[in-house]
């Protein structure tokens, strides 16, 4: 994983969601981007709990926040609109 700060991840998101015009299609876009963070998060909680180990990479709490900020980037911009 990267990485990045909330700010550089509001920052890309707003990015990708002004390819779109209407408030629905990014809203979308947004839900969908949350959903795969959430799964995200719980494959690495799976891994967390058995052998701490996904892809061939070890899980540490970096990652758990790492994704934790990106839902709240997500969040934060889904607000706004």
């Amino acid at each position: 994983m990267y990485n990045t700060t909330e700010f550089d991840l509001v920052k890309f998101y707003k990015s990708e969601i002004s390819k779109y015009t209407k408030n629905s299609v990014k809203k979308a876009f947004l839900t969908r981007a949350r959903n795969q963070c959430a799964e995200h998060m719980s494959d690495l909680t799976w891994a967390y709990k058995r052998s701490g180990w996904l892809h061939g990479e070890r899980v540490t709490g970096r990652d758990f926040a790492q994704v934790h900020d990106e839902m709240n980037a997500i969040d934060f911009i889904y607000e706004e609109l």
